[in-house]
């Protein structure tokens, strides 16, 4: 699954939002305001998925290794 930011067509926006907040009326500004407050918070919520998954492997990974060990335990008792 991959979520993300496309940055280059942000950064497009942004410099175009620039220009016409110059140039225009104040709700431009605006407009850019909540953009970039709104890039700021999927940032930020991005960061803490990434964080989320990186546990979620690592818990993963060490619950892995402990039952391939428990069932090669299992399997050789029933050898016995």
């Amino acid at each position: 699954m991959a979520i993300g930011i496309d940055r280059a067509i942000h950064k497009r926006l942004v410099d175009g939002l620039v220009v016409l907040s110059e140039e225009e009326s104040s709700s431009w500004r605006e407009v850019l305001h909540e953009l970039q407050q709104a890039y700021e918070r999927a940032n930020n919520m991005l960061s803490k998925a990434e964080q989320s998954a990186v546990l979620y492997n690592e818990v993963q990974s060490i619950i892995r290794i402990k039952v391939a060990a428990e069932l090669r335990n299992r399997k050789r008792k029933t050898k016995l």
